[in-house]
């Protein structure tokens, strides 16, 4: 009887000893899982980091041709100029920038996809004096101009500020074919503040002549009155005023901007060769000093 009491302890002793062995497996799988988890954890952090920086990376990163980040819309004109090849064999007149209009000379080349080419072909023709670019018109080239209030040189001639939003109004509304051609009068309508329309031509037009005296230069509204009680033959038939030029009013008024896409009053990047036989002087007679601004406009 004592034996077999014995036999019954020893096999539950092992048995006891088989679980403990089981349990400590169990728990060393665990642990194992535990150390499998924390160091995928890790690495998929170390991974997130990674792919975050190369991320910023691209995105902070310049364009590869310094050709197609030029743009009329983000440069300061400062900036801008460094973007502008030098001309060897005849070098652009300095510290200018004929960011204005230039009606009637220059003419399309299309050939000429950006600023730098537009330059580059400007500069290898003899003919080629003044340039201008902008996304709208593309490359323009022509012959020598004048800029802003110039007095020498040829009639042909660049406004020294860039677009801007006009205020004006026709009074008599002609055929631009045929200027003895009246389509409208409205002169009525136009000469009363109760119905005049001054933001009828927004959009910088052409033909009217001289910068009108201090009185009617003070505001649009004292610019419309001067024209309608114009005395002069022929009588004024439209005025413009800008509130930093001043007041323009003439018996013609042709060539307005059109004003349907914004891009129309963003700046112009374009360059003059200088030419030895000008002095280029102001009406003071001393040399005219364009005043350029800071640009910054937002169309790409």
């Amino acid at each position: 009887m004592v034996q077999a009491r014995s036999n019954v302890k020893t096999d539950t002793s092992d048995e006891e000893v088989q679980q403990l062995i089981t349990n400590d497996d169990e728990s060393s799988k665990k642990q194992k899982g535990i150390v499998l988890t924390s160091v995928h954890i890790a690495i998929l952090v170390v991974l997130f980091v990674v792919w975050t920086a190369v991320l910023l990376l691209t995105r902070s990163s310049p364009s590869a041709s310094p050709t197609q980040t030029i743009s009329t819309s983000t440069l300061k004109t400062s900036k801008r100029s460094d973007k502008i090849p030098e001309c060897v064999s005849s070098p652009w007149k300095t510290d200018e920038d004929l960011v204005g209009p230039c009606p009637g000379e220059l003419k399309p080349h299309e050939a000429a996809k950006d600023i730098i080419s537009c330059a580059d072909a400007c500069c290898a023709k003899a003919e080629c004096v003044s340039w201008q670019f902008r996304q709208d018109t593309g490359c323009l080239h022509g012959p020598d101009v004048r800029l802003g209030l110039e007095q020498d040189g040829p009639p042909a001639w660049c406004h020294d500020a860039p677009p801007a939003r006009w205020q004006g109004q026709f009074l008599k509304v002609v055929d631009e074919d045929d200027n003895s051609k009246i389509l409208k009068d409205q002169r009525a309508e136009a000469c009363n503040v109760k119905t005049w329309k001054p933001h009828e031509e927004e959009g910088q037009c052409f033909g009217l002549g001289a910068l009108r005296p201090e009185e009617a230069s003070a505001s649009a509204q004292a610019c419309m009155e001067a024209c309608c009680n114009d005395k002069e033959e022929p009588p004024c038939a439209a005025w413009q005023w800008d509130n930093h030029l001043g007041c323009f009013y003439g018996p013609i008024m042709y060539g307005c901007t059109k004003t349907e896409d914004p891009v129309v009053f963003e700046p112009f990047v374009g360059r003059r060769k200088n030419q030895p036989s000008r002095t280029y002087p102001g009406e003071d007679g001393k040399p005219f000093k364009q005043r350029l601004p800071t640009l910054e406009s937002a169309t790409p």
